[in-house]
């Protein structure tokens, strides 16, 4: 199920109507109609019913909306939390692929950075070599500094 489906279904009930319920979600009319189109498909049954007054929910959707709402509440604290880092208070060990000219040009001015902001981050260091990119992709190293002609798509 698309999750703005959910978004489409709770925007429809709340508005009782497809165009408000658009405008809202910044939102095509017939995007909405879409959505509650494969809405209905998939619930097998109307959900919205239009009436003079709009569209009116069935009693299927009455029964749908306090658990799509909490769906949607728990989606919405999900995509809120971002994980903070604060390098005075990390206890943590990065591992850097640096080339020899990374070794004396960075890494004292890193160090010496370290020392003053994140004084319990440690760092090791191992060269860059053929395995560096396996080493990336498997979390066992996490930056690599320096010319790698062997590095391949994927990588920044």
């Amino acid at each position: 199920m698309d999750l703005k489906l959910l978004a489409v279904f709770d925007e429809v009930y709340k508005t009782r109507s497809v165009s408000r319920s658009g405008e809202n979600l910044d939102m095509a009319q017939s995007s909405i109609s879409i959505a509650l189109g494969r809405l209905r498909r998939h619930f097998g049954d109307p959900l919205f019913v239009r009436t003079s007054e709009g569209m009116q929910p069935t009693p299927h959707a009455t029964t749908l909306v306090a658990p799509i709402r909490q769906a949607l509440e728990l989606l919405r604290g999900i995509t809120r939390q971002q994980a903070g880092f604060e390098p005075a208070e990390a206890h943590r060990t990065f591992r850097i692929c640096m080339t020899d000219i990374s070794h004396l040009v960075l890494l004292p001015a890193l160090i010496n950075r370290l020392r003053d902001i994140a004084p319990s981050i440690n760092v090791e260091i191992t060269h860059i070599s053929a395995q560096t990119p396996k080493m990336l992709e498997a979390g066992e190293a996490d930056l690599a500094v320096g010319f790698m002609p062997q590095l391949e798509a994927g990588f920044y």
